[in-house]
């Protein structure tokens, strides 16, 4: 999860030993501490100018932005305090090396000589890198070295005209530059050349301009890892036997034995005071046919409260799964459930750990099979892989305790702050969440900003009302602007007259991405099925398709939830989870 408040994060390192890196692949993007959260006004965080150095043009925080109001030929501003270790160190004054830069710009000029972006790399008004955008469609990054200005770099990009926000998301990752645009990668690993390292700010040239929600962090915390055993058996892999090898491109168990297990790493990625969440993924085969030949996970291994417990999530190919849980020298099954398995087939499983009671979820080629299952005997600890009584394969292990939340919610309890906030009218009898008031904008919204431009959000639901302005749906990507402003969001809702929109809210304003036609009736359960992958939105309606990757880029990661817009709704098995690359 990201971390958006201004002097609370502790940035840690972990330092890798040499020789690991055998079969690694550690491009996985690490958990990011952001030490700069500057909305830049609201009710209840005025703006402090102080940190602020204001070169040219004129510079004034205005109704929640920060804004170029004079068209001078060159204004700037740059922070010039950052606060990455506030108990350690005093403000630094430059961010770290590798940084990610976040900010919300609109440009009022029209004509392509007017542009407005962001500064890096400062290092005084003669010597920094620009990236500036103009409101014809063109992206410039620039160096100013010793006064005099040279293009590096000349691309267009989308989404910006004259008076249009736009979102820039800027990287700065080893030396090498990415920015996108409103979710769309317009210079991607562009090393640097020359001076680096410096201060970020704003610029414009001879226009006016407005910027908001300004972030500044670098990433912390353990390197995720994935293992395609592409280069041999990763000499940190732990076996509990020679039977172990790697042939084929797979991590191959040959033996037949009650239990065999493959450890990748204890000791250096699973500390126990670092498995309080993470996600572990794998391709899992099993050769034989019978109920008693299993393949799958162990988890928790060596917890701190029962040093000699673990958990195992094991699959049959007669297409059961089952939980147990071992403590006080005993095994308890505390879950079984069916998964679409077979014998000789190969299966994706994901585990996923969160740090409470309830929070343990499994699923097998996408579907969830186990979800808010408690494994509170066996708390914390290592993972890895296993089989009993059977030969098995496994590929494509990933291990990764950057935040992949996932949300199970059935309403068999009433919802409230502070998971849930609601406005409108909204109970859960009958263990559905039931929206009775009949508002504009009635949302019921799960208060973690935790999924990301790929995840999979999936619910059913039901329209009680029979007119074409009458509609239920799913909210995503939500962001709250702040106690006195709109939040932004986007959104998919159906009428029972046969139409699907997907809209976006910005700032109050609802604009049409999109529209289709379904085919559920009044009173009737339908299930959604929303896919987010990049910048892009599918939407299935009882597993059809009905939106196929339409372009919705302009928020990213964010809150998920339900509304009705003048109607009653119901709504239940909310569904979700973060869905990253693999």
């Amino acid at each position: 999860m990201y971390t958006r408040c201004r002097n609370s994060v502790l940035l840690a390192l972990l330092v890798l030993q040499s020789g690991i890196a055998i079969a690694l692949d550690s491009g996985f993007i690490p958990p990011i501490g952001f030490y700069v959260n500057e909305p830049f006004g609201r009710v209840d965080r005025p703006f402090d100018p102080s940190p602020w150095e204001a070169l040219g043009g004129n510079w004034q925080a205005t109704s929640g932005t920060y804004d170029s109001t004079v068209a001078s030929a060159t204004a700037v501003t740059t922070l010039f305090e950052y606060f990455t270790n506030p108990i350690a160190a005093p403000p630094d004054p430059t961010p770290r090396p590798d940084f990610t830069y976040r900010a919300r710009v609109l440009n009022r000029g029209s004509a392509a000589t007017q542009l407005a972006g962001v500064i890096l790399n400062y290092r005084d008004i003669s010597n920094y890198d620009e990236a500036v955008f103009s409101p014809t469609g063109t992206m410039l990054l620039r160096r100013v070295s010793s006064g005099a200005t040279t293009t590096l770099l000349t691309t267009s990009f989308a989404g910006g005209s004259q008076n249009v926000w736009f979102d820039l998301d800027l990287v700065v990752d080893h030396g090498a530059l990415t920015i996108k645009v409103n979710g769309i990668t317009r210079i991607n690993a562009l090393m640097q050349t020359g001076t680096t390292g410096g201060r970020v700010g704003f610029v414009t040239h001879n226009t006016t301009a407005k910027f908001d929600d300004m972030l500044v962090g670098s990433p912390f915390g353990e390197q995720p890892f994935k293992d395609n055993f592409s280069s041999g058996l990763n000499p940190r892999w732990t076996t509990s036997s020679a039977a172990w090898n790697v042939a084929g491109g797979t991590l191959n168990n040959t033996a037949t034995e009650l239990t065999s297990r493959a450890d990748p790493g204890a000791g250096l990625f699973f500390q126990q005071e670092t498995t309080a969440h993470y996600t572990l993924w794998t391709r899992m085969f099993n050769p034989y046919g019978g109920s008693g030949n299993l393949v799958g996970f162990f988890f928790n291994d060596g917890g701190v409260a029962n040093p000699d417990a673990h958990g195992e999530v094991v699959f049959s190919p007669k297409g059961q799964a089952r939980i147990d849980l071992f403590y006080d020298g005993a095994a308890h099954t505390i879950a079984t459930a069916p998964y679409r398995g077979a014998p000789k087939t190969w299966f994706d499983v994901r585990l996923d750990n969160g740090p409470g009671a309830g929070e343990l979820n499994v699923w097998v080629d996408g579907d969830l099979v186990f979800g808010n299952i408690d494994p509170s005997p066996v708390p914390d600890g290592s993972v890895g892989l296993l089989t009993h009584w059977a030969p098995g394969k496994f590929d494509d292990v990933r291990w990764d305790n950057n935040l992949h939340p996932t949300l199970v919610e059935s309403f068999a309890r009433p919802i409230g702050a502070p998971l849930w906030i609601t406005n409108g009218t909204w109970d859960t009898g009958g263990s559905t969440l039931n929206s009775t008031a009949v508002g504009k904008d009635d949302l019921a919204i799960y208060q973690c900003r935790c999924w990301n431009t790929n995840a999979v959000i999936r619910a059913r639901l039901l329209n009680q009302f029979g007119a074409s302005g009458n509609l239920v749906g799913l909210v995503y990507n939500y962001v709250d602007a702040g106690p006195s402003d709109p939040a932004d969001y986007n959104e998919v809702v159906f009428s029972t007259t046969g139409l699907a929109h997907l809209n976006t809210v910005i700032n109050g304003v609802r604009t049409q991405v999109a529209s289709s036609t379904h085919s559920v009736p009044r009173n009737t359960w339908f299930d959604v099925e929303v896919l987010r992958k990049g910048t892009t939105t599918t939407v299935k309606v009882n597993g059809t398709t009905i939106f196929d990757h339409v372009p919705q880029s302009k928020l990213g990661t964010g809150k998920i939830g339900v509304v009705t817009h003048w109607s009653k709704g119901q709504f239940d098995n909310v569904i979700v989870r973060d869905d990253p690359a693999r």
